[in-house]
This record gives structure tokens, C-alpha cells and sequence, in this order.
């Protein structure tokens, strides 16, 4: 079972990933869903 947290580390992300270097360091990146932004097809 998947554990709520209610203090997220980043808002309104999509694909969130977090990856930990060889170097020890952790690294946090995801896409920016375009929110009220029109659809252009």
C-alpha cells in the first residue's frame, strides 16, 4: 500500500523521477504539465 504524504516535495508535476548518482547526491526531475494552455494539433 502506497503511503500519502501531505507535504509534497514539488507541486503540479507530472512523471516524477528521483535518482540517486554514483556521486551520493539525489536528483529530482519532471515534465511541467501546460495547465489552461490550448491543445495545438
Amino acid at each position: 500500500m502506497a503511503k500519502s504524504y501531505p507535504n509534497p516535495l514539488v507541486f503540479q508535476r507530472a512523471d516524477p523521477c528521483i535518482y540517486r548518482h554514483t556521486d551520493g547526491y539525489y536528483y529530482f526531475t519532471a515534465s511541467v504539465p501546460a495547465y489552461g494552455v490550448p491543445c495545438h494539433v
